[in-house]
């Protein structure tokens, strides 16, 4: 008889036929090997129910929803039909290697009880170009009570956590209000709760699908305006941390989506809470020379950093 925890491993797909046996056989793979797989459905209009009755593994729950509600909301159908008492998050163009469950179930079993989530770190790839580890190094806490941390940004990958089913009935389930976004919301909640585990080694490949790089930006500044409306409590207890959170996450994004009326708006509070910073000025600034001006000077910015992260990362990680 398996003495090992059943872990429910919940894989939300939509129209992603051509990677998903990949994502499903890296998690029937697993050398921990009491688990169950649920594969819950958009609907998909391509050739994803046959693709899971190829597997033919009765490990594998298929469930076929009505109507497309979005990642978060696949996500909590299969944690409400979970039966382990651990729950797992796969993505449907994601990799896991062998000994990842193994790895953070041998950790969760020894863990104190103020313990409720273990997540590892991951590579991200596109177009079999490495883009880049997380957690990256500037994370200087990655385990312990991480509310501070995760209230700066989500450095935790959806796909690389085990977390005990008890969480969800004591914080509650994705927020399917958020259009995006929402796995880092619930972990904000979780954090406020339970210490979170890392395992800092690249237990996951993350492959960026072409349809997923660009961003609706706009979905972004609603989920971001969600966020700050749930937390504002925990964000604006520090002025620096909130004003932050107005710039790079609502301003800039509002900017670069050319709504740079209301961008500056929100950029005027952040200079008020914090006023020696001298780049909110400087973006201010640019903002009113036109688009295509700001979308530059994001665009050379952005590049810089991706270059900086990724000599990092490549100096440890690959």
């Amino acid at each position: 008889m398996n003495n090992e925890p059943l872990v429910s491993i919940i894989i939300p797909t939509y129209n992603r036929a051509f990677c998903l046996a990949n994502a499903i056989k890296s998690v029937l793979d697993q050398t921990y090997s009491n688990i169950e797989i649920i594969v819950v459905d958009g609907p998909s209009k391509d050739d994803t129910e046959t693709v899971i009755n190829k597997l033919g593994d009765k490990k594998i729950i298929y469930i076929r929803e009505e109507k497309a509600r979005g990642a978060g909301a696949a996500r909590n159908t299969g944690i409400k039909v979970a039966r382990g008492e651990y729950i797992a998050f796969q993505d449907s163009d994601n990799v896991w290697f062998p000994e990842k469950l193994e790895k953070q179930m041998d950790i969760l079993m020894s863990a104190s009880q103020d313990v409720g989530m273990i997540y590892t770190g991951y590579k991200k790839i596109c177009n079999d170009v490495f883009k880049g580890y997380y957690p990256q190094k500037n994370i200087k806490h990655k385990s312990g009570f991480l509310l501070n941390e995760l209230l700066v940004e989500n450095f935790i990958g959806c796909q690389t956590v085990v977390t005990k089913k008890e969480c969800f009935n004591r914080v509650g389930y994705f927020d399917e209000l958020l259009p995006t976004t929402e796995d880092w919301e619930l972990f904000i909640r979780i954090s406020g709760q339970y210490k979170i585990l890392c395992i800092n080694q690249p237990l996951v490949l993350s492959y960026i699908q072409s349809d997923s790089i660009s961003v609706d930006l706009r979905k972004m500044v609603i989920a971001f305006k969600l966020i700050l409306e749930r937390h504002f409590s925990e964000f604006s207890k520090n002025k620096r941390l909130l004003a932050q959170y107005y710039f790079n996450n609502i301003a800039t994004i509002l900017c670069e989506n050319n709504e740079h009326g209301e961008g500056r708006a929100f950029m005027v509070k952040a200079m008020k809470l914090n006023p020696y910073n001298i780049k909110y000025y400087l973006v201010y600034v640019i903002s009113l020379l036109g688009n295509n001006s700001y979308r530059l000077s994001i665009n050379v910015s952005k590049l810089f950093k991706t270059l900086k992260n990724r000599a990092i990362d490549k100096k440890y990680f690959v």
